[in-house]
């Protein structure tokens, strides 16, 4: 008590208060993150096993995806944690006129998001500073060597990498997986393994079993709560030749961002609800330039053949929409969240 005392006299702010919290940060939790640094890639078990949440930001949605953690590297400036802290992410690429009613309301005096797109319709909204910084993946330190990785790679040979659409713990994404095996069954004879990236709560809930049975490899970029998730996500798309889905999601433009081909596979998606665990926070629709239906649309139409050249339309769409051209040094990164 003593000591959190003198600490809190000699902080002249919260920012330099919060900054000791997180140099302070957890030691089991930390030591549990960075032991899962070196678990093998396919021991997906292991890396979807649930980790606790550990507050190294005050605003909870700045800790998922260790999205802000990997920024904070970035900069690689002990100053960085507290601008960090006055802004609130966009954790993902959310599309369409749909804004989340915390990026409203939370005390940050900034919002972080991917785009100028995004950055438009948010300012529909908020009069806070919107900040744009292109996909988050360029952020994100490699989990490994390029030697180990090329050695990953070789013993792979090509890839097919496939994003399944995923549950979250209060929803369970529903569709057809057999129609979703018959569509990657037509390419997957010009590759030599197909992997599935599973989200680590669609493990949980056995789904991976399905894609073993057909003799896929099963990967997972790790816990929501894993510091090094956009780490190990930007490895196993590093891996890949070529990428595919069957939902419109972020894993598209960080796929590009990573130079791999994408294929958005048109199928139905349904949402069951699992709990009541998590409260809807998405905001409501608004009447703007392009509705979420258009947006999905464009998108849809771009990605709708299965080809491993990347198409200059494709790349005008993700410099509008994912901020391919909002990339910023880390020097402009620092002085943008000051």
């Amino acid at each position: 008590m003593n000591k959190l005392k003198k600490v809190i006299k000699q902080s002249s702010t919260l920012s330099g208060l919060l900054a000791y919290y997180q140099r302070k940060a957890n030691p089991n939790f930390v030591n549990e993150v960075e032991r899962r640094k070196g678990i093998d890639l396919f021991d997906y078990h292991a890396l979807a096993t649930p980790l606790s949440y550990y507050p190294y930001f005050t605003v909870k949605d700045n800790n998922l995806y260790g999205s802000l953690f990997q920024f904070s590297r970035y900069i690689n400036n002990e100053n960085a944690l507290c601008g960090l802290n006055n802004i609130i992410a966009e954790h993902g690429l959310i599309f369409g006129n749909l804004v989340q009613k915390h990026l409203l309301y939370s005390y940050p005096k900034s919002i972080l998001t991917f785009s100028n797109y995004r950055k438009a319709i948010i300012e529909q909204f908020s009069s806070k500073e919107v900040i744009t910084a292109g996909p988050y993946i360029h952020y994100a330190t490699p989990i490994i060597d390029q030697q180990k990785q090329a050695q990953i790679k070789k013993k792979l040979g090509r890839v097919l990498l496939v994003f399944p659409s995923h549950s979250i713990p209060s929803v369970e994404k529903k569709f057809d997986k057999a129609l979703l095996v018959s569509e990657i069954e037509k390419y997957q004879k010009h590759y030599d393994n197909v992997l599935v990236c599973l989200y680590w709560r669609d493990v949980e809930i056995g789904n991976d079993k399905f894609y073993l049975d057909k003799g896929y490899k099963v990967v997972t970029a790790g816990h929501i709560n894993d510091w090094y998730f956009l780490s190990r996500l930007k490895y196993i798309i590093s891996l890949s030749d070529m990428t595919m889905s069957n939902s419109i999601g972020t894993q598209i433009g960080y796929c590009l961002y990573l130079g791999k081909s994408h294929f958005l596979f048109n199928q139905s998606v349904n949402f069951e609800k699992t709990s009541n665990q998590y409260k809807n926070e998405i905001g409501q629709f608004k009447s703007i330039s392009k509705s979420q239906r258009e947006v999905s649309d464009i998108i849809r139409n771009a990605f709708s053949d299965f080809d491993e050249n990347i198409f200059p339309n494709q790349l005008d769409l993700m410099n509008e929409i994912w901020g391919f051209d909002q990339i910023k040094t880390p020097i402009e990164l620092y002085r943008s969240i000051s």
